[in-house]
């Protein structure tokens, strides 16, 4: 018995984290791109937004990564912290993500092995970006929609409309690298919350 109280404690903890760090409804989206003038960042965010990945596994993506025969990336995750310590995983990709991508890749002449968005950090360039840049831009977005944003609330986005399209259990662990199905069900849960939401707006028809 205490080991389920404790359980569902953690639990509990999670659900406020992820409502803690805020996500966004598909309304905010386009608004907090529109608010974004840098084409690049603003590429960064809508990728972000559109895969659950962290923003150190976009600032390690290249355009060998990208299979868009297949419609999967492969992302660089660093485990820990540790850049030494790197899995690469295939991910299937959200509808338009991939086409975005290359589309900006091609018009900007980016190499096949070359950073999409930023530099390694040892080169010191105007072009780089940190996760301390990209916090900064996306936080600032934020507070013009009069929202706590960062980079963490766009991960809870996907997973939150991921849960609103219908995704299935599996396709929400796999593409957010949930360790603990607690923490998919928490997504799901969320999102049926707004799904009710939703129907309530719709017209009454009753069947008569």
């Amino acid at each position: 018995m205490v080991e389920k109280d404790l359980y569902q404690k953690s639990l509990n903890l999670m659900k406020k984290k992820i409502e803690n760090d805020g996500y966004l409804l598909k309304e905010d989206i386009n608004i907090l791109l529109d608010l974004i003038d840098n084409n690049k960042l603003k590429l960064l965010t809508y990728t972000l937004l559109y895969s659950g990945r962290r923003v150190s596994e976009c600032l390690l993506l290249k355009p060998k990564n990208i299979y868009e025969d297949i419609n999967e990336i492969e992302w660089a995750i660093l485990k820990k912290k540790d850049t030494k310590n790197i899995v690469y995983k295939k991910k299937a990709c959200y509808p338009g993500l991939i086409e975005s991508l290359i589309s900006y890749i091609v018009k900007n002449n980016i190499h096949w092995d070359d950073y999409i968005f930023s530099s390694p950090q040892n080169i010191k360039d105007k072009k780089h970006y940190s996760r301390q840049n990209i916090w900064y831009v996306i936080h600032k977005a934020g507070l013009k929609m009069g929202k706590n944003i960062h980079p963490h609330t766009l991960r809870h986005t996907y997973g939150i409309m991921l849960a609103m399209d219908g995704a299935s259990f599996k396709t929400i662990q796999n593409q957010l690298d949930h360790e603990n199905p607690s923490t998919t069900q928490i997504y799901l849960d969320i999102g049926q919350v707004h799904i009710k939401e939703d129907l309530k707006k719709m017209e009454r028809k009753v069947l008569k």
